[in-house]
């Protein structure tokens, strides 16, 4: 060996100067590869060190894969408070002492879970357990890994173990990638005829090694790519898609007596609409939606003084809402509208459409109770509410529905659209369109449609429970009763009980004819069976809602109604029946839509028209609910 090698050989300083492109990794890797070069047979290497990482390791992994074997000493580390707390490790020094090795223990778990999952960090985990337990010639592990646990390892160090030609670098320096290439670091190393001192390195590790015990890093890194449960790689997802906003819906104030259910629905609601700007609520009938928009409410106009404005329909204002709010007492700055007001001042023409204008532009918060009542975003009302929503101040919404999908899918989308105005929206969350999301659920097979196919999108804009989940997630949630105590929440079992009445003549008269005329036998096919209904006046035919019935060509391949035109038929019938069950005068009403509806579509015919759907609704201008909108 010549003399500048001497001098050069090995490193007397290692620390990251980014300034001078130095590395501690640089300066170890010199270490180790100039005693592998110099030396007839490659030496063995120790190392001391607080905290280890797969991505410190890579730095260092091609000449520590050439090491015949290596000791490797964990240990954990005092922060700068327990270490300028503790002179000796008194009684209560051992505590701090058990605490810091069981954090220790958690950053090397954390370390390894928090890694990535990319293919560079999972490469580099993996040559780090394939180095731990490579063997030698006799079946030996080549590294052995032991962790001080008699006291804190403040000290780091990198060994080359010959005789001839020993070698260190002690310091600061864990055998991390913040360690080896970014901290500012400070190591010193000792050249040729300083054997001296690194004996006394190699004493103190020696002491450390003899009191410290195995420890299974490998086993640990390992873990990683052990099967695991379907419900521990559940809990995971689940973790990974909603860990962000658990603390944000923990415990919220809450202004009313809410259950627990309810306080977690607010919670939710409260994030929608800070990121959103709107939040659709569709929890199942009975599940109290009104107290959820009552606690939002609550907050907006008694805690944060905003005004408030609730649209809803026309029964709901005088029999529901206004005593509400005068129970709960927080009505001063919160408004009642109907949708029939709303829509009618909102005409340009009207006396009070300026004033209206001027006065909905004050609102920082709308509920909109029934929103299915919006589904139709050509019809005048969705129109009023849309110019409100998007007036000169921007407002948030809450859209509350226990029936969000009436006739289609599409009725999703247009409530989403009044607070969600990008399509592309939710691209993040794999929903590149959220028409062509909804679009794609809407022409699949009615059979094979099922919640899971809406949920990404669900997930993002809505709270929605049902009884059942209430009840399975929510055991012994507790609800405060009128006079102040609280009992735990029961959804009894229904018990139907039989009514049994009688019908004048007039009742009797109805009753069959309504039957007779909505009559369509299960067992005859549905063209045949239309064909032979046509002869009978007294059958309703509901043509419009199955046209492909009435093909001219005939064949077998066209002699079928389409299914979705079966379902529609169906249900119109079913719906019949229900306002027949409801009453005489609500089935006079919905027979009555139908024939304004049905005489305008054949007018619009006569005049080369083929209305469908929103434009027949505005060609007849109907504004009535339910059935009869729909028709």
């Amino acid at each position: 060996m010549s003399d500048d090698h001497l001098q050069q050989f090995p490193p007397v300083f290692a620390s990251n100067r980014p300034d001078r492109a130095e590395t501690v990794a640089g300066e170890v890797n010199r270490l180790f590869k100039g005693s592998r070069e110099h030396l007839a047979d490659a030496p063995d290497v120790s190392i001391a060190t607080a905290y280890l990482n797969a991505a410190g390791f890579v730095l260092l992994a091609d000449e520590l894969e050439k090491a015949p074997h290596i000791r490797l000493l964990l240990g954990a580390e005092p922060d700068a408070a327990v270490d300028h707390a503790l002179s000796s490790l008194s009684a209560r020094g051992d505590d701090k002492l058990d605490q810091a090795l069981t954090d220790h223990e958690q950053w090397i778990e954390a370390e390894r879970d928090l890694m990535g999952f990319d293919l560079d960090n999972t490469a580099a985990a993996k040559r780090l357990v394939a180095w731990l337990q490579a063997t030698d010639e006799d079946g030996n592990r080549r590294v052995q890994v032991r962790r001080y646990t008699e006291g804190f390892l403040h000290g780091k160090a990198f060994l080359v173990e010959h005789a001839a030609l020993p070698g260190a670098l002690a310091g600061s320096s864990n055998m991390t990638y913040a360690g080896l290439m970014k901290n500012a670091e400070l190591n010193l190393g000792y050249p040729m005829g300083a054997s001296t001192y690194v004996g006394l390195i190699r004493e103190w590790f020696d002491q450390l090694w003899a009191q410290s015990d195995p420890y299974p890093l490998d086993e640990v890194y390992a873990a990683q790519w052990k099967p695991h449960s379907p419900y521990v790689v559940f809990m995971r997802m689940l973790n990974e898609l909603y860990a962000d906003s658990l603390e944000d819906e923990a415990s919220p104030r809450t202004e009313l007596n809410l259950t627990g259910f309810q306080l977690d629905g607010v919670a939710r609601m409260t994030r929608l609409l800070d990121s959103l700007g709107g939040v659709l609520v569709a929890d199942e009938v009975g599940l109290g939606k009104t107290y959820l928009a009552g606690e939002v409410i609550a907050r907006a106009s008694t805690i944060d003084r905003q005004d408030v404005l609730i649209v809803c329909p026309a029964a709901l204002k005088d029999g529901m809402w206004e005593p509400f709010l005068k129970k709960e007492d927080f009505s001063r700055r919160v408004d009642v509208m109907s949708y029939d007001e709303l829509r009618l001042k909102s005409d340009p023409d009207h006396p009070e459409h300026d004033s209206l204008r001027r006065a909905l532009d004050r609102y920082a918060l709308v509920v909109i109770d029934e929103a299915h009542n919006l589904r139709n975003p050509q019809a005048q009302r969705s129109a009023a509410v849309n110019a409100l929503v998007t007036g000169t101040h921007p407002k948030k919404l809450v859209l509350l529905t226990a029936t969000p999908v009436n006739n289609s899918l599409m009725d999703l989308y247009t409530l989403v659209s009044y607070f969600v105005r990008n399509d592309a929206a939710f691209a993040g969350n794999g929903i590149p369109s959220i028409r062509g999301y909804i679009q794609r659920a809407q022409d699949m097979d009615p059979e094979s449609l099922s919640p899971e196919h809406l949920f990404d999108l669900m997930d993002q804009v809505a709270v929605r429970r049902t009884r059942r989940f209430v009840q399975r997630n929510y055991q012994n949630d507790e609800i405060v009763n009128p006079d102040g105590t609280r009992s735990v929440i029961r959804f009894p079992t229904p018990e139907p009980q039989r009514l049994d009445y009688t019908l004048n003549t007039v009742g009797e008269d109805l009753l069959t004819s309504t039957v007779y005329a909505l009559d369509l036998p299960d067992s005859a096919p549905l063209i045949s069976t239309y064909h032979d209904r046509q002869r009978d006046p007294g059958r309703l035919m509901l043509s419009r809602y199955a046209p492909s019935a009435y093909r001219i060509t005939s064949n077998a391949a066209t002699d079928v109604v389409e299914a979705y035109q079966i379902s529609n038929v169906g249900l119109l019938r079913s719906a019949l029946l229900k306002r027949l069950e409801s009453s005489p005068a609500a089935l006079s009403h919905t027979l009555a839509t139908l024939i304004d509806s049905h005489t305008s579509f054949l007018a619009a015919l006569d005049q080369g028209w083929v209305l469908t759907g929103g434009a027949l609704r505005e060609w007849v201008g109907s504004e009535a609910d339910d059935i009869d909108e729909w028709v």
